[in-house]
């Protein structure tokens, strides 16, 4: 798991983003997400779960059944753009991401609900409370911030690479599928654990099996990922930052950074866990999380 902690932390590089991807929200058009929902008190605001890159809906199922017995809120755990079910683009942007999940909520008569995000998705659910903050009860950001200042850059051009040279099998066995294509990857891969994570992303297709995550999108939107848009937006609301106390992704120096976009924020590490603490400790994740939404 360590291995795959450090390679992950690769998935976030320091950028000087402009204005424009923030600028550029009023061209977007959004696209319905794909969801997972599991019904609670409609007088209570909804929890929403914004997957990582490379992650899914499915991977929070359990954190979702969880925060619901816990919390008797309706959890709803999206797909994102090129992910998962959802529509796949050739754009994958932070603002597209926000309005794309704004849109979606829209849909279900939802104005009022409680974020939750990680990694990429907590960079989406971020930038959407600081461009609605009127919509949004709580927010939970896991293990990301606003602000990049690392200077160890690692590429991930090789996961990226692994996935496309995958040449999926026919007529076979999901099971099958999912072992030829984790052996197929672990010629770019060592990690055990990452090789298993990428291979959730495995769908069928009429003819086969294929990538349910865009590979050439995320891509060439890279750049745009590993940012975040710059923008003087302040969000005010209740927000609470969970790191893994294995993790590098939010050390102590950018906490000033952070609380100068969320004034009211509170951070909080877990202890063994990394990026991914959500898997590594989910009875404390949960806890911490449902402590907050409860408050």
């Amino acid at each position: 798991m360590l291995l795959y902690i450090k390679l992950a932390r690769s998935l976030i590089i320091p950028l000087n983003v402009s204005k424009r991807m923030f600028c550029a929200v009023k061209n977007i058009t959004p696209i319905s997400l794909a969801y997972n929902k599991i019904d609670g008190d409609p007088s209570l605001a909804p929890v929403i779960i914004a997957h990582g890159l490379f992650g899914n809906k499915t991977n929070w199922a359990t954190i979702a059944k969880n925060l619901n017995e816990n919390t008797k809120r309706t959890t709803i755990a999206v797909d994102l753009r090129n992910h998962g079910d959802s529509e796949h683009s050739s754009e994958h942007t932070y603002p597209h991401m926000a309005e794309d999940l704004r849109f979606t909520l829209t849909q279900l008569n939802l104005n009022k609900y409680s974020l939750l995000g990680h990694s990429m998705g907590g960079r989406t659910v971020m930038l959407l409370a600081l461009m609605y903050p009127e919509l949004i009860e709580k927010l939970v950001v896991a293990d990301i911030s606003p602000v990049t200042v690392s200077p160890q850059l690692r590429s991930i051009d090789k996961i990226f690479k692994a996935m496309e040279k995958v040449e999926f099998p026919k007529k076979v066995t999901r099971a099958a599928c999912r072992r030829m294509v984790i052996e197929q990857l672990g010629r770019y891969i060592d990690s055990e654990d990452l090789k298993a994570f990428l291979a959730t992303n495995i769908t069928p297709m009429a003819d086969g099996y294929s990538w349910a995550i865009n590979v050439a999108a995320l891509k060439e939107n890279y750049e745009e990922i590993a940012g975040f848009p710059k923008i003087d937006n302040q969000f005010h609301g209740p927000t609470l930052f969970i790191a893994g106390d294995l993790s590098d992704f939010i050390p102590l120096d950018e906490h000033d950074g952070i609380y100068k976009i969320f004034p009211n924020a509170s951070i909080t590490y877990i202890n063994d866990a990394g990026h991914w603490l959500h898997a590594d400790n989910p009875k404390e994740f949960v806890r911490v999380t449902t402590e907050f939404l409860n408050s």
